[in-house]
């Protein structure tokens, strides 16, 4: 007998199996709804959870349908952690015929998991000298390249121009970042900018720089600089998505999310992301299609269940949303499922609770002035009102036009 989980993963499997064939068999040209192709997400997403069978059904159906490199490349990376190397050397080769040297990060972590240093070292050799090149960086801290560590061709390279005296310069600026030591790497980056202006990499690592030391304008300036000069990488407009939030620039921030699903269309925390925003542009009714589209092809993971009690909060399904938030919370804490779950308390005249989690929010973020405004509300409705008026205070010093109201309204 199947347990309920396993049911509902088997019901799960046939319904995306049968969209994989009504969309791609019967309508081979038409996407879902929003633009999501939910087979290939699907897949890509059981990869990540180690169901690789499942995503190796689904792939097979795209390709016969539809044979992109960016498929190969999935069911070579399927069949490399299943462990059928020579299968996924021959789709990794399929994709390359597509992409040339897309497959050849993927070879070389491949060879190195099987000891195989002559050929790892030629897939790295084709790496190096494609557009998919491996950062000086990663290949010296991911834990996927601990192998070639201390290996002669690792000497060879790095005492090689396969990297430029700029991108060795770039790697020292990441490990002072690493090390905390956001000062040095400041100054060796505008270093690197004096002698040349237009390498994207160098502004996308000064805007993480700037947003460190919260100088949240220069590290938007910096962000705009590098997409500027280089347009195709999606890291970068994640970055400025994480800035326009701070800035509640929502709009501009869901444009970028949408430029991260053009360059990355198979990524389902990509669709996560773009759900969190058009719930924060009050897009509710898209919001929550898409959320519903996630969750058919996704286990639960805690931005999802985040998201998931955002939609219930703001749909007055108080209970619910307390449910999501718990468990999201189960599984990682943040200061906004904190001032989330305080809503939700709030809400529910639950104050005490409410208190509680908005203190929580301040002790990772003590300059919010929002919260305080929220906390005031709590402490009020609780019978507090000095508390109340103390946290109201500290909102206003801290910009709350909500903490400014509640003052005129309750004390002047």
């Amino acid at each position: 007998m199947f347990t309920k989980k396993a049911q509902e993963k088997l019901y799960i499997m046939s319904r995306i199996k049968y969209i994989v064939l009504f969309c791609f068999i019967i309508f081979p040209i038409v996407l879902i709804s929003q633009n999501i192709n939910i087979p290939a997400v699907y897949s890509f997403s059981e990869i990540k959870q180690g169901e690789y069978q499942n995503a190796l059904d689904t792939l097979n159906i795209l390709i016969e349908v539809n044979p992109k490199a960016e498929f190969y490349l999935a069911k070579a990376e399927a069949l490399c952690k299943a462990g059928n190397y020579t299968e996924a050397c021959i789709n990794a080769d399929l994709a390359d015929k597509l992409k040339p040297k897309i497959s050849s990060e993927l070879k070389f972590r491949m060879f190195l998991e099987k000891d195989d240093f002559k050929n790892a070292e030629e897939a790295l050799i084709q790496n190096l000298n494609s557009s998919y090149k491996i950062s000086m960086y990663n290949l010296l801290n991911n834990a996927d390249y601990n192998k070639i560590k201390g290996l002669d061709f690792l000497d060879n390279i790095l005492q090689s121009n396969q990297y430029s005296k700029t991108e060795k310069h770039l790697y020292q600026v990441e490990r002072l970042m690493n090390s905390g030591e956001y000062n040095q790497a400041y100054f060796l980056v505008n270093e690197i900018i004096a002698r040349n202006n237009s390498i994207a990499d160098v502004y996308y690592l000064l805007s993480k720089i700037n947003q460190n030391s919260g100088n949240e304008r220069q590290s938007l300036e910096a962000i705009n600089k590098a997409i500027e000069i280089k347009k195709s990488k999606p890291g970068y407009y994640k970055q400025r998505v994480g800035l326009l939030k701070k800035q509640s620039k929502y709009t501009l921030a869901l444009m970028d999310a949408n430029k991260i699903i053009r360059l990355e269309p198979y990524l389902i925390d990509n669709y996560i992301l773009k759900a969190d925003l058009l719930f924060l542009n009050k897009k509710y009714e898209e919001a929550t299609q898409l959320i519903e589209i996630i969750e058919s092809i996704s286990e639960t993971n805690p931005d999802m269940l985040f998201l998931q009690s955002k939609t219930n909060f703001k749909n007055g399904n108080y209970l619910a949303a307390l449910k999501n938030i718990n468990e999201s919370m189960l599984i990682e804490k943040t200061k906004e499922q904190y001032e989330l779950r305080g809503d939700i308390y709030v809400a529910t005249n639950t104050y005490d609770f409410a208190i509680r989690d908005y203190s929580m929010v301040l002790d990772i973020d003590p300059f919010n002035g929002d919260v305080y405004a929220k906390k005031g509300l709590a402490r009020y409705n609780s019978g507090d009102k000095d508390g109340a008026r103390s946290d109201w205070e500290k909102g206003e010093r801290y910009g709350s036009y909500h903490a400014v109201s509640y003052l005129d309204k309750y004390f002047r």
